[in-house]
């Protein structure tokens, strides 16, 4: 039925093209109605594209005309929610990563199927960073440092003492992270080390192994 004469009632059209009676209490806007226009022209960002409407009202002949749309502003508006839009474009897959740590990139094909005008809808994006956590460094070592049993005194007449004792190195990161074991910056180590009557003084003969 024609609601629009019901002094009770407003009517709109739908998206389906059906038209569609609600209550109002806006007795002086029960001419004007809204009615379903379309979709916007371009998609948003999210891939969504925003329904229109616009105001009408019927004259005598029950023809509809369309007016600005602050002559609906009393009306109840539809659902307005946007709808998805179509999706033109063509993706494949993501290829491999350019680095296996420390920021790579990688790519995939985006591509415009026939018959579209793609300029009115986003495009995906084609390349994107990957694997972008930190290289792990490797452990670097120095030489080893003197045998502290090298200053042990040897308080015997003749022959020779031995002794142990500790030698240390130096052991960095290459970039200051480095997940796997440190490798020993000291270990243990032995010396020969001469009487006070066995060869020149000072004469001390480092052996140089790990007592471990």
């Amino acid at each position: 039925s024609d609601c629009i004469a019901a002094s009770d009632e407003y009517r709109y059209e739908d998206s389906n093209g059906n038209i569609v009676c609600k209550k109002s209490s806006e007795g002086s806007d029960l001419k004007y109605y809204w009615k379903f226009e379309g979709y916007g022209a371009k998609c948003n960002s999210d891939i969504t594209k925003e329904k229109i409407y616009g105001c009408y009202y019927k004259d005598k002949n029950n023809k509809a005309i369309q007016v600005t749309k602050s002559h609906c502003t009393s009306v109840s508006k539809p659902n307005s929610s946007s709808v998805a839009c179509e999706k033109p474009w063509t993706v494949l897959g993501w290829g491999a990563c350019s680095k296996s740590c420390g920021g790579g990139t990688q790519t995939r094909s985006v591509t415009c199927d026939a018959g579209y005008n793609c300029s009115n809808y986003p495009q995906p994006i084609n390349s994107q960073a990957c694997n972008t956590n930190t290289c792990a460094g490797v452990w670097l070592t120095g030489g080893w440092g003197r045998c502290s049993a090298l200053d042990q005194p040897c308080n015997r007449d003749w022959g020779f003492c031995y002794f142990n004792g500790t030698q240390y190195r130096s052991v960095w990161c290459s970039n200051g992270y480095c997940p796997s074991a440190k490798p020993p910056a000291s270990q243990g180590c032995s010396a020969r080390v001469a009487g006070d009557d066995d060869g020149a003084p000072g004469d001390r003969n480092h052996e140089g192994r790990d007592r471990d």
